[in-house]
């Protein structure tokens, strides 16, 4: 089956017009379904968005993204109305904006009620995102988005969760990375 056969299949499940839950939950789940493929999910932080399930990064209402060939399309027609399913190639969209779908039947526990939280910050992601590109660089190898999202989500646990201020945790991720490519620290 394809993405667009998963999402032309999925699509009676939702109301018209769908919530924009509903279109992030709707694109989520396509992209789950496919993620073997190398498909997932286009961040887009102002404008037309909607929110993935469980992990609350704002995404396009209508696009799914292939990580491998850094290509986007166009699934939805009319997203915020009659979110008809299509595939249209929109061409080629920049790694960083590549979004990981997520197994959304697991729940993540928000935190107590008045416990401080951290405010999630995008230049720290785009930050790292660009430090793993230059090891790339570096080595001569194409960028490969999986790997950047695993260590990204490290270095991020460890500065959300683990406690460490943002440049220990990038650096710390930053030097297991280089070590993956059998590069020394830094």
């Amino acid at each position: 089956m394809t993405p667009l056969e998963t999402l032309q299949s999925i699509r009676p499940n939702y109301p018209t017009p769908m919530s924009k839950d509903q279109l992030g939950e709707m694109l989520n789940r396509t992209a789950w379904i496919h993620r073997f493929e190398g498909y997932g999910l286009l961040s887009k932080t102002q404008g037309n968005n909607c929110r993935q399930p469980t992990t609350g990064k704002f995404i396009s209402t209508d696009i799914l993204t292939h990580a491998d060939s850094f290509i986007h399309f166009d699934c939805l027609i009319d997203a915020t109305g009659i979110a008809k399913p299509t595939w249209n190639n929109k061409g080629s969209f920049l790694p960083l904006l590549f979004v990981s779908p997520v197994d959304s039947s697991i729940t993540i526990p928000l935190p107590p009620p008045g416990e401080n939280m951290i405010p999630y910050n995008e230049a720290n992601s785009i930050e790292f995102g660009l430090a793993c590109n230059d090891i790339y660089k570096q080595i001569l190898n194409p960028i490969d988005p999986g790997m950047i999202s695993v260590h990204s989500s490290r270095a991020a646990w460890d500065y959300y969760v683990g406690k460490l201020t943002w440049s220990v945790s990038k650096q710390k991720h930053i030097n297991e990375f280089r070590a993956v490519y059998g590069l020394p620290p830094v």
